[in-house]
């Protein structure tokens, strides 16, 4: 997830550059948001692995 932020940041930081945006602004963007996305995002991914796993997991490993 860190080189996700990391080029999430580059894009923002063109877009500040662009628009005039702090970079406190950025830092507020990242910190406050993109880690949230990012922690769901990845957490759905995750859940939908785990049930994958169960589903497929033999039946006597189920019930134990």
């Amino acid at each position: 997830m860190r080189e996700t932020k990391a080029r999430l940041r580059q894009v923002l930081e063109a877009l500040a550059d662009k628009y005039g945006i702090t970079a406190k602004d950025v830092s507020y963007a990242i910190d406050g948001y993109a880690d949230d996305m990012l922690s769901d995002l990845v957490f759905g991914i995750e859940r939908d692995l785990e049930q994958e796993a169960e589903r497929d997991a033999p039946l006597s490993s189920k019930s134990a």
